[in-house]
């Protein structure tokens, strides 16, 4: 089971590396876009070549909006959410497959932790919540959705 928990957490992790880095490009996009509209008004590049740029980097700023990066956040958590349900279903898998005796005594330790456990109907309203935050999310219209977040 720990190995499934490590797993999960460099997934995650990687996500939150992916996000990051999608901020960070976003950012740099802004910073061109002003970049060119200085360089532009100070004659240094043709309003074409500015206009040119300037479309390039408008094809690109759409695709890591505040929505999208919202959108791979809630992935994350339902991800972490239906990993620790997986888990949770591994364990009354090896559970079942022991002989008896071993079931009565994982039963009186690991029945605490999650067998109709606080853990596992958190698990379960994990999922629910992000799944539904979600479907809510995509009503909105984009603009809406990068002011909200």
């Amino acid at each position: 089971m720990e190995k499934d928990i490590k797993h999960a957490t460099a997934r995650f992790k990687a996500l939150q590396t992916m996000i990051a880095n999608l901020e960070s490009k976003k950012n740099r996009l802004l910073e061109e876009v002003e970049q060119l509209k200085r360089d532009r008004d100070s004659g240094k590049i043709s309003a074409e070549e500015a206009k040119i740029r300037f479309d390039r980097i408008q094809k690109e700023v759409p695709l890591l909006s505040k929505a999208t990066v919202k959108e791979m956040q809630q992935m994350g958590y339902m991800m972490m959410a239906t990993d620790a349900k997986h888990r949770v279903a591994k364990y009354h898998e090896f559970l079942s497959s022991l002989p008896f005796e071993q079931r009565q005594v994982a039963r009186q330790t690991g029945d605490i932790l999650f067998d109709g456990s606080i853990a596992e109907t958190i698990m379960d309203n994990a999922v629910q919540v992000t799944s539904i935050a979600a479907e809510l999310s995509k009503l909105y219209p984009p603009e809406v959705r990068q002011e909200v977040g």
